[in-house]
């Protein structure tokens, strides 16, 4: 009888560590980021016109559209981030940041001319909620205020 108990823990013991290691990368963070620009372009735009279309409610026409100009900022945007990767000067950088920006600003005008103003309303919502979840600025810098009092006891010293 104790063999039997013996054998069955020690079998169970074999299985909980086999099925504890894992080989599936990570879900969601790096792992699922670098599964998506394994795809290429039209894969990446099929996906994201699939995921948008449910979010937004877009019709087939507006999807087309939609995957359209995806891809032509995609394809805009390619070259800029492979030059980003590599050694760049600080100037480059943000020349090469502004013909992003310039991209995706163009990208956000067409798409604004065929979706509806729900529809509107819900893109800026998902834009507002990734720049919130990546951590980006959500307007201008402002200067930082100075108080009197700092000012005199900076020029004091």
């Amino acid at each position: 009888m104790k063999k039997t108990i013996l054998t069955a823990l020690m079998v169970a013991s074999a299985t909980l560590a086999v099925n504890a290691q894992d080989t599936k990368p990570a879900q969601g963070g790096k792992g699922k980021r670098i599964q998506q620009q394994a795809l290429n372009v039209d894969e990446r735009v099929k996906n994201n016109s699939n995921k948008v279309a449910k979010e937004l409610g877009l019709t087939e026409d507006q999807k087309t559209k939609w995957a359209a100009a995806a891809k032509e900022r995609m394809l805009a945007n390619q070259p800029i981030r492979e030059k980003l990767n590599g050694s760049t000067t600080p100037e480059e950088r943000k020349e090469l940041r502004d013909k992003a920006k310039a991209n995706n600003e163009k990208f956000n005008t067409t798409v604004n001319t065929f979706l509806t103003p729900e529809q509107k309303t819900k893109f800026d919502a998902m834009k507002k909620a990734k720049m919130d979840k990546i951590g980006m600025p959500k307007g201008p810098k402002k200067p930082a205020e100075v108080k009197d009092e700092e000012v005199k006891q900076l020029l004091e010293d």
